[in-house]
């Protein structure tokens, strides 16, 4: 009985203790006094409900009143409930659309899987939880009708910024404890084939010096982009900002999806530190924008990418396997014949 009850608990601690930790730290990071740069907070919400299922809504409820009350100040009593309701609706209904109607499976194994993601949880569910939280501070008479549209796209690319570049990672490395998933099956029905016959060695190789390298070679491609993007005096015009897409390209074509999640995760993280405090306010609005462009594309560019590679695994195990018993066929004999052969010519 008391697992039963420690176990929600748990959960519950745990995401409000990193959601207020993530929501005093996006604070840091602010375009205006009101917006973020990202707000990778919300993540937490998505992740919340597509781990551990939509039973746990009134956790979103929580997290927005700890952050009126506690790490910004605290609106009035029907304005508030009425941001808190535009702020935690669209989150639920995107949750609700991702699991029921459109079968996303959580891990995002699949192409599918991460475009619906990205259109529903990244794009959709912030920029209506962001026009609906405008309407209501401009219905009370908080928020300048002229400001609407600026406040709504800020809001909107804070939030979904935020949920990309955190979201894809957790969901990733939680994957790897099926135990804790209550919202998808313990099995992913729909992951696909894993690549049989030959393999890179790379991949098999474990912390081998190939690994390190290209490992050393993304790290520093991520570095000298986001410096020479937003590095030193040119920081503040970000005529360089397209700089991010280099390393995206090559580690998404180079990886696949985890790997791109990683990287825009370390792309946006670097960003917000050497922009904070730096950028003009009329630039606040592009530097978001250019981080949405970034993290959207990097993440859909990884799934195209792992699909083709699953894709070529598969071909290549028709090709040289039987279908039904997945044992080499005589192409297979042949070309380890021939390989025997050239090793030891003897």
């Amino acid at each position: 009985m008391l697992s039963v009850w420690f176990r929600p608990l748990l959960i519950g601690a745990v995401y409000l203790l990193a959601w207020y930790g993530l929501d005093v730290a996006s604070q840091q990071f602010a375009v205006t006094p009101e917006v973020t740069v990202w707000y990778p907070a919300v993540a937490l919400d998505v992740v919340l409900l597509l781990v551990f299922g939509l039973r746990f809504w009134p956790l979103l409820i929580l997290s927005r009143l700890v952050h009126a009350f506690f790490v910004v100040e605290p609106l009035p009593a029907l304005p508030l409930l009425a941001s808190v309701v535009a702020m935690v609706v669209p989150t639920l209904g995107a949750g609700w659309a991702l699991l029921r109607p459109l079968h996303v499976n959580p891990r995002l194994p699949r192409l599918r899987d991460v475009a619906l993601f990205v259109g529903v949880a990244i794009l959709g569910a912030p920029l209506v939880a962001a026009a609906l939280q405008v309407f209501t501070l401009t219905a009370t008479g908080l928020l300048p009708a002229g400001r609407g549209v600026t406040e709504t796209l800020q809001l909107w690319a804070g939030s979904a910024t935020g949920v990309g570049l955190l979201a894809p990672p957790l969901l990733l490395l939680l994957g790897r404890w099926p135990d804790l998933w209550t919202a998808a099956p313990a099995e992913a029905p729909d992951q696909p084939p894993e690549p049989r016959g030959r393999e890179d060695p790379a991949r098999t190789g474990g912390w081998s010096w190939v690994w390190v390298r290209d490992a050393a070679v993304a790290t520093v491609l991520v570095v000298l982009a986001v410096w020479a993007g937003y590095g030193g005096p040119r920081g503040t015009s970000l005529n360089y900002s397209y700089a991010l897409f280099i390393p995206v390209l090559w580690i998404a074509t180079r990886h696949g999806f985890a790997p791109a999640a990683v990287c825009v995760l370390a792309l946006n993280v670097g960003v917000a530190l050497l922009t904070v405090g730096r950028i003009q306010s009329g630039s606040g609005l592009a530097l978001q924008f250019g981080l949405v462009t970034v993290t959207v594309s990097g993440l859909l560019l990884g799934a195209v990418i792992r699909e083709r590679q699953h894709l070529g695994a598969r071909l290549s195990q028709l090709a040289l396997h039987d279908p039904l018993t997945g044992l080499g066929n005589r192409r297979l004999f042949a070309e380890r014949v021939t390989q025997a052969l050239e090793a030891h010519p003897r």
